[in-house]
């Protein structure tokens, strides 16, 4: 249990570790997608090994399959059946896989969490992750407030905020439940990850996590089965209310007080720019789903089409001022899970992950059933899921930021545990019976879809260092060839012919840059 609970925290890590640091996929997060490939494999290998052959109980209730695990499966089927139609078909096989181990990862969570104490181990674990991830962030927007640099706070740590807005709820909960020394440890952990929310500069997830403590705090004020932690619930919020003083005092003092995280929410010309992007991203949205409204472009391909239904769009409303609004830039991400999803897969795709989301509404009804049994954590764990989507509304990472997606199936696991269990209707909502042999097909299958998610992305990092190798060549035949390589590797790979046709540009060779293309052109 220990070792599955690390290797997920170092899966989550991934994109920390010092590997190939300058190497990236174009639209792609790998380092993650790799970690949680091998550790996804190396768990199944491990269960497949310790198959036995008798008849299991697998812990899924008929309504946790009806609107998880079916949907899920629905999704990913309608992901792969549109590599026939993608313009990219690696991108959409890439969505495909991804989501496929999301699926993967719930089921084997939710096996976890049958073993007694297995959710503990796995809660403290993730909050030991998630202040590793803070404290660097916490200590630079320290620097940047005494020493007044510049900072790129928001680009990298913005994108933390949906798994900590899913987790604090959980967390806080946690922390609420401890007593003496242990509490007060509890409370310098959400006085951390408050910090790290104001850290990251992000006015959404500013907003969400103040949500997000007020909404566990009227649990606990209104339901009278938790007043017993109200006195508990009055010192974190004390204690988050005095956690940014020790950062601000100096700045406080000053003739022009200056907090950051109150200047960028005040920012009147940051937000309009914001909200001109993200109805620009809407427009383009609305005008692929208009194109494809039934299938879709394509699973992943919403970046890739980017700049051509941009175009479209411009032809058809040339005085939209918004158009002017990122016009160097390829938008890779919509800015809304719920656009990008129609816009990849058309109405039959969103309306099969809307089938998905149902599960959190059958959740909701299940805990208004049995509101004076329902235990805090399965509460919070919805509502850490509900934070979670309404960030996906105007986040760029959402599901597409795989750590994120990983922490949104965890606490998916937990909500479904406790919600969507046989506990609620016994007879109608039985568990499901699993053979082994069906297990160790599954297991088989897992392993067979991972492979294949580490086997391109591991082609596509080797076409990216090539095109490194190339770079640092001296000898332009030998530079060529390189070029040639990763552009054979991964033809969707842009900087084979960005940087081969630098190089003969450099060379005095402007007419062959224009139309350089690796396969045709030489030096």
């Amino acid at each position: 249990m220990l070792y599955f609970c690390v290797g997920f925290c170092l899966v989550l890590m991934a994109s920390w570790f010092p590997v190939f640091n300058r190497l990236d996929i174009f639209m792609q997060f790998w380092r993650v997608e790799v970690a949680a490939s091998i550790f996804l494999i190396a768990t199944l290998a491990y269960l497949l090994y310790k198959q036995s052959d008798k008849i299991l109980t697998f812990c899924l209730s008929r309504q946790e399959v009806k609107f998880i695990v079916l949907p899920l499966a629905t999704f990913i089927v309608w992901s792969g059946l549109s590599m026939m139609w993608s313009p990219s078909w690696k991108l959409a096989l890439y969505h495909t896989l991804i989501w496929t181990e999301y699926l993967i990862f719930y089921l084997i969570v939710r096996r976890v969490l049958e073993s007694p104490k297995s959710y503990h181990t796995l809660i403290v674990c993730l909050s030991v992750m998630l202040l590793i991830v803070a404290a660097p962030a916490v200590i630079e927007y320290g620097s940047f407030i005494y020493l007044s640099n510049s900072t790129t706070l928001g680009i990298r740590f913005a994108k933390y905020g949906e798994p900590v807005l899913a987790l604090f709820p959980l967390i806080a909960v946690g922390v609420l439940r401890l007593n003496g020394r242990r509490f007060a440890l509890g409370l310098a952990i959400v006085m951390m990850l408050w910090l790290f929310i104001i850290s990251t500069l992000g006015r959404t997830n500013l907003i969400l996590f103040v949500a997000a403590t007020i909404g566990v705090t009227l649990l606990i004020f209104l339901f009278k089965q938790f007043h017993r932690y109200r006195r508990k619930m009055a010192w974190m919020i004390l204690a988050m209310m005095l956690a940014p003083l020790p950062l601000h005092s100096i700045t406080l003092l000053t003739d022009k007080p200056s907090v950051p995280i109150v200047n960028r929410v005040s920012d009147e010309t940051g937000i309009s720019y914001s909200n001109n992007f993200r109805k620009l991203m809407i427009s383009v949205s609305l005008e692929a789903m208009t194109a494809h409204p039934l299938i879709g472009i394509g699973a992943g391909n919403y970046g890739m089409q980017f700049n051509r239904y941009r175009g479209i769009y411009a032809d058809k409303n040339p005085t939209d001022g918004n158009l002017t609004v990122a016009e160097n830039e390829l938008a890779e991400r919509s800015h809304n899970e719920f656009l990008q999803v129609f816009a990849e897969l058309g109405a039959v795709g969103i309306l099969i992950f809307l089938w998905f989301l149902s599960s959190l509404g059958m959740m909701f009804l299940n805990a208004l059933k049995r509101s004076r049994q329902t235990a805090l954590l399965p509460l919070a764990a919805l509502f850490g899921l509900a934070l979670f989507l309404m960030s996906s509304a105007v986040s760029s990472y959402s599901f597409r930021f795989m750590q994120n997606g990983l922490i949104f199936f965890f606490v998916l696991a937990v909500a479904a545990k406790f919600l969507l269990s046989a506990k609620f209707d016994e007879q109608k909502n039985r568990q499901i019976s699993v053979s082994s042999g069906q297990l160790k097909f599954g297991y088989a299958f897992g392993i067979a879809a991972s492979l294949l998610l580490l086997a391109h992305c591991s082609i596509r990092v080797a076409s990216s260092v090539y095109v490194a190798q190339a770079n640092r060549t001296a000898d332009d035949k030998q530079a060529e060839s390189l070029y040639q390589i990763a552009s054979q590797l991964d033809g969707e790979n842009p900087e084979a012919d960005y940087f081969y046709g630098h190089r003969l540009l450099k060379n005095n060779q402007p007419a062959a840059a224009v139309i350089s293309k690796t396969k045709k052109t030489r030096l």
